[in-house]
C-alpha cells in the first residue's frame, strides 16, 4: 500500500517509500514467514506485469541482499525458516510446524465426521480438534503434546475451517469469491498482490475468526477495489 501511494503523490513521496522499507525490516525482525513469502512473490510477479525488466531485477538483487544480511544477524529469522547448524530430517523439520499437527487433525475429522455438507459447527470443530490433540501418539514428546492441548490451535486456515464447520458448499463459495474478485482486479498489480496476499494469509491463519481479523479483510478488499478502478 505504501508503493502504491508512493506512486500516486508527488510530494512526500520519499516519506512512503522509507515507510515501506520500515515495515520490511520490522516483518524481518519479527521473523513473519507468511508475511515474507508473501513479499517474495508479488516481487516475482512484479516480472509478469512491468516492462522494466531491470529495475525488477534490481528490486530481487537489493531485497536478496537485504534479507541474507538480516538471516545473518537475526537467529530468530533462521530458526522461523528452519535454517539451522544441525542435520535435521526431513519428516523431523516437518514437525516442527504446528499446522503438520493441526492439519493432519483436520483431515481425520472431515474423513469421520462425514459432515461434508451443513460441517460441524465452528464450536465443535475447535473442541474436536482439542480432542485429537489429546489422544494423538506421534507428538516428538508429552511437552508438546501438553503445548498443543492448552494451546487449543484451531485450523489455521480459514479455508478448512469453513469446510469442517460449514460444510462444503461454504468452502466452494469462499473459493468462488476469492477467483471473481481476482478476474475483477487481476489488471492491477497493486490490486492483485493485495489479494494475493490476502489468500496466502487465509490459507495460514483463521483471518475472519476475530474482529480484528475480519475489519483488516475488509479493508484490504476495499483498497485493493479503489485500485483497480483507477486501471
Amino acid at each position: 500500500m505504501c508503493l502504491y501511494v508512493a506512486t500516486q503523490v508527488s510530494k512526500a513521496k520519499i516519506l512512503y517509500y522509507i515507510l515501506a522499507l520500515l515495515f520490511l525490516i520490522f516483518l524481518l525482525i519479527i521473523s513473519a514467514r507468511i508475511s515474507l513469502i508473501s513479499i517474495i512473490i508479488g516481487v516475482l510477479a512484479y516480472f509478469c506485469y512491468t516492462k522494466n525488466r531491470k529495475k525488477a531485477g534490481l528490486i530481487i538483487i537489493t531485497l536478496c541482499f537485504f534479507s541474507v544480511v538480516m538471516f545473518s544477524i537475526n537467529p530468530s529469522l533462521k530458526k522461523r525458516f528452519f535454517i539451522s547448524n544441525t542435520n535435521y530430517s526431513l519428516e523431523q523439520m516437518i514437525k516442527f510446524e504446528p499446522r503438520y499437527f493441526i492439519w493432519s487433525c483436520a483431515n481425520d475429522i472431515f474423513f469421520q465426521n462425514k459432515s461434508y455438507f451443513a460441517g460441524s459447527g465452528f464450536v465443535n470443530i475447535n473442541n474436536e480438534l482439542e480432542n485429537c490433540y489429546v489422544n494423538r501418539l506421534d507428538f516428538a514428546d508429552e511437552k508438546q503434546q501438553d503445548f498443543f492441548v492448552r494451546s487449543k490451535f484451531n485450523t489455521h486456515n480459514q479455508f478448512i475451517n469453513f469446510l469442517l464447520s460449514s460444510g462444503v458448499l461454504m468452502f466452494l463459495m469462499f473459493i468462488i469469491f476469492f477467483v471473481l474478485w481476482l478476474k475483477l482486479d487481476y489488471k492491477s498489480y497493486y490490486s492483485f498482490i493485495l489479494l494475493l496476499s490476502l489468500i496466502l494469509f487465509c490459507s495460514v491463519e483463521n483471518v475472519l475468526t476475530r474482529q480484528m481479523g475480519g475489519e483488516l479483510f475488509a479493508l484490504t478488499l476495499v483498497f485493493s477495489t479503489m485500485i483497480s478502478s483507477k486501471v
